[in-house]
This record gives structure tokens, C-alpha cells and sequence, in this order.
């Protein structure tokens, strides 16, 4: 992911969204983000075990972890956890940089040691979660755009077909 975001450099010349390509979302939740004056900010679902809950059995098997700030900072992300009370809200995968920010961004990710291992994976195969983590443990602030549903994983045809035989999404979408 992080790879495939930089491999476009060239073209990083204004305010970026980066969205999984597996959820969908309300426009209304897009417009928050685009809103959002922070140089870096990631959407954040509070409500997040209803999906979850209605997605699996348990969700500490899946979820990961979120800690913010009072100042909705995220602090911590993408860790696998046991402890619902390192699960503040659950990253979306929908997030924003802004022109400003871009060339230190671009060039935080060149200066990362493109030989070590980034939460099980390498340097070209990093999960965005642990790119984010690294750029707040470097000094950067990732504002959370706090949100309350109003989105959908969709990993597989099951997830899709089970969210529209239980009317999941009530026509939100």
C-alpha cells in the first residue's frame, strides 16, 4: 500500500486522499476528512464493534489497536491487542495528506531503512498502519476524524451478501 502510494511521486502535487480500496464510505464521513485542516488526518471509527460485532464472532480477533489524544491526536495504531481499552475507535483505512506536508512526507518514507522488517513485513510491503505509527513516533501529528459508522469492509461476496440479506447498512449506501 505504501509502496504503491509512493510510486506515484511525481503526481503528490496537492492535498492526497488515500482510500482502501475494500470499504465504502458516506460521503458525509469523505466531506469530514476533506474538512479537516490537519496536514496528516485519518478517519476513525468510535462505533466501531457494531461492525465488527456483526462481522465476527470475536472482535479482538481482527480489531487493532487505536489510542488518541484528548485532542483527537492519534497517538497509537495498527497494533494487534487483547485489551478493548487500546481500541479507542478503529482506523477505516481513509486518510489525508495535504500539499503542505507532502515533500516531508515523501522524504520521511526515502530515509526509512529500506532493509528492516515493518510489523512482519518489508520495507516495499509495509502495512499504511505501521507507515502512519512511524510517522508519529518521527514527530508528526495524524489528527483522527472521529466518525460514528457510516462505512463498510468489504473483504469477500460473503461480507457483501450478508450485509444486504440483514439490511446491514439500512440504505445508507
Amino acid at each position: 500500500m505504501v509502496t504503491t502510494l509512493f510510486s506515484c511521486e511525481k503526481e503528490l502535487d496537492d492535498d492526497v486522499i488515500v482510500s482502501y480500496s475494500d470499504i465504502i464510505y458516506t460521503a458525509e464521513n469523505l466531506k469530514k476528512l476533506i474538512d479537516c485542516k490537519a496536514q496528516i488526518a485519518t478517519v476513525v471509527d468510535k462505533d466501531w464493534q457494531t461492525l465488527w460485532r456483526f462481522r465476527m464472532d470475536n472482535p479482538l480477533d481482527d480489531a487493532e489497536s487505536l489510542v488518541l489524544s484528548a485532542q483527537n491526536n492519534v497517538l497509537e495504531l495498527g497494533k494487534k491487542t487483547k485489551d478493548y481499552a487500546k481500541i479507542q475507535a478503529q482506523y477505516i483505512g481513509l486518510s489525508k495528506f495535504s500539499k503542505n506536508v507532502l515533500p516531508q512526507i515523501i522524504d520521511f518514507y526515502k530515509s526509512m531503512d529500506q532493509a528492516a522488517d515493518y510489523d512482519g513485513k518489508n520495507y516495499l510491503n509495509m502495512y499504511m498502519t505501521t507507515f502512519l505509527q512511524h510517522l508519529i513516533d518521527g514527530g508528526n501529528s495524524i489528527k483522527g476524524v472521529i466518525i460514528h459508522g457510516g462505512w463498510l469492509e468489504v473483504d469477500t461476496t460473503e461480507d457483501l451478501h450478508k450485509y444486504e440479506q440483514n439490511n446491514f447498512y439500512n440504505g445508507v449506501f
